[in-house]
């Protein structure tokens, strides 16, 4: 069974808080800023939940993460959650899904979608 875990995207300050700062007790998520001093609200933040996978780094796989296969080149593969089929899913950067299937350590992450690339 896979870990459930989050990190979400603080639009105003455009930092990542990281899963230990989530307060995941309740049915619902509790968040705070420490510089402000306030909770934050639902419309604040963006969740991104962990697929469950790593990359070949051991780098852990959350939705709205950019991938890369070292096979594809100049491939972006967008990590992004189907509520359909239940299941995380790969798209290209029109938000196409695409017939690639995200598997344990075959990708890097090379960015996220609010940060932007890293690498």
């Amino acid at each position: 069974m896979r870990e459930i875990k989050f990190r979400a995207w603080y639009k105003e300050n455009k930092i990542m808080i990281d899963n230990d700062f989530i307060n995941k007790e309740a049915s619902f998520f509790f968040l705070y800023d420490e510089i402000n001093q306030e909770w934050l609200r639902e419309k604040d933040i963006i969740l991104m939940q962990y697929t469950g996978l790593k990359d070949k780094n051991g780098k852990e796989i959350y939705s709205s993460d950019i991938l890369k296969h070292p096979d594809v080149i100049g491939s972006e593969f967008y990590v992004r959650w189907n509520n359909e089929r239940a299941r995380f899913q790969l798209e290209n950067k029109e938000g196409k899904e695409l017939m690639a299937q995200l598997f344990d350590n075959e990708y890097f992450i090379i960015g996220n979608e609010f940060k932007g690339l890293t690498n």
